[in-house]
């Protein structure tokens, strides 16, 4: 196989010597250059992978201009910009992302940040590639952030064992996404992904998911469809795990180490090789003991992996926005832009539903902007709610607002029932039937 060939662009010359290095021992072919003006004239007769570039060189005050050369002879070329600079204090932060960068890391470099980030950006020259997790950003972990530069590291590990494991995550942030990618991308990717949403079930439901319908007669029958048995040499996911009751969280744990249930004619389920993957709120973190979660789920999950909300990660809004606009304009053979005053607004706005919300914000404006340009004024924060008047008899005009009104409050709280009934002061089962009487479906998130 070709070596992939990368430039560094930088006047450091222990830099330039150090990381050349590292990149030559991970069978990189390197090529070095310490101003402007040589890599542009290299860019013009050579090819190369991929550009580490310099925030400053000596004949530039910074290097976008630089970048924008880059961009101007191979806007698909992958350019990580360097620099001494705390990246989460960079002024002309958005003006890098706007005009191409693909990634910024800072000096000093560590080894493994160095090598995981040019993988990553190598990876990503198919933005519509995600057949696999080490080759492609879900849109849930693009980013350079401390934070999920953890998670993402956090995840490799994962994908090298087989423990159970719990998500935290506030809705928007891609836990159950996040999961799946685990599974995909695992030694148990051949086998089919199974899962259950505690958050779209009642405590019987849940009962039947994990210890067979009691309206079964046939125990042979009621072993063998149950998803934990069904999803054998698999992974299954067990959404929203703070929505189950307690009892049957323990139940459900003591089963799966050898006690027998009664219900399934003396069955267990201790012989089956399955992989469980548990989702829950990021505030049942560290909370082991409280009515959320049972103790003894804790201890059949010895690892744990918490996904930051976008707020707490803010230098990665200007990267997913960017991620979004590219995919938009290869769709739709467009070339959309989004100004920096834009930028700057979306990443002080304060994200109540995570990237689900931000990916709302950035698809409606795209599909309403007349321009080739998104600027601060294009961009609306509120979903358009009017409709125009109708009138209707009393009783269907109640029903009509019953059922718009439960819709709002299904999508306000991420329809996530539990979080709908404590709004509407209404018990989850009720909630449940009066969605099924207007034929309200449940979304997945």
């Amino acid at each position: 196989m070709k070596k992939k060939r990368i430039l560094i662009a930088d006047d450091d010359f222990i830099f330039c010597e150090l990381t050349k290095y590292i990149l030559t021992e991970n069978k990189y072919n390197v090529t070095l250059c310490n101003d402007s003006e040589s890599t542009i004239a290299f860019l013009d007769k050579e090819c190369c992978d991929l550009v580490l570039l310099d925030l400053h060189f000596p004949d530039y005050q910074t290097g976008l201009t630089t970048l924008k050369s880059i961009k101007e002879r191979d806007r698909n070329i992958p350019v990580i910009v360097v620099t001494s600079e705390n990246i989460s204090l960079m002024n002309r932060f958005p003006d890098l992302i706007q005009n191409g960068a693909q990634d910024i890391i800072e000096k000093p470099i560590q080894e493994e940040r160095l090598l995981l980030t040019v993988h990553n950006a190598l990876s990503q020259k198919n933005p519509l590639d995600n057949s696999h997790l080490a080759n492609h950003e879900l849109i849930y972990l693009i980013g350079i952030s401390p934070k999920i530069q953890e998670v993402k590291a956090k995840i490799k590990d994962e994908l090298q064992t087989d423990q159970h494991l719990i998500i935290y995550g506030d809705p928007g942030t891609g836990v159950d996404n996040i999961a799946k990618q685990i599974h995909y991308n695992s030694s148990r990717k051949a086998h089919n992904f199974f899962s259950i949403d505690c958050s779209k079930m009642t405590n019987k439901e849940m009962h039947n998911a994990l210890f067979g319908d009691s309206d079964e007669l046939d125990a042979v029958n009621r072993f063998n469809n149950l998803t934990i048995v069904q999803a054998e040499k698999s992974t299954m996911l067990i959404s929203n795990i703070d929505l189950m009751p307690i009892k049957l969280q323990e139940k459900f744990v003591r089963t799966l180490y050898g006690r027998k249930l009664n219900i399934l004619g003396g069955e267990s389920l201790a012989g089956i090789d399955v992989r469980l993957l548990f989702t829950t709120k990021s505030e049942n973190h560290n909370r082991h003991y409280t009515s959320n979660i049972s103790s003894l789920l804790h201890n059949i999950c010895p690892d744990q992996l918490i996904i930051p909300s976008l707020n707490d990660r803010r230098e990665d809004i200007p990267l997913i926005i960017n991620h979004l606009i590219t995919k938009y304009n290869q769709t739709t053979d467009s070339s959309v832009s989004i100004n920096s005053s834009a930028l700057k607004l979306l990443m002080k706005h304060k994200w109540v539903k995570n990237i689900t919300e931000l990916k709302k914000v950035i698809l409606r404006t795209l599909h309403q902007i007349d321009g080739e340009e998104i600027t601060s004024e294009d961009i609306s924060f509120q979903e358009d709610t009017f409709d125009s008047f109708i009138p209707l008899p009393y009783k269907q005009a109640v029903k009509n607002f019953e059922k718009r009104y439960l819709e709002q409050i299904m999508e306000y709280k991420d329809w996530n029932l539990n979080d709908a009934a404590q709004v509407l002061n209404i018990d989850r089962s009720n909630l449940f039937k009066k969605l099924q009487k207007h034929g309200i479906k449940i979304k997945s998130k």
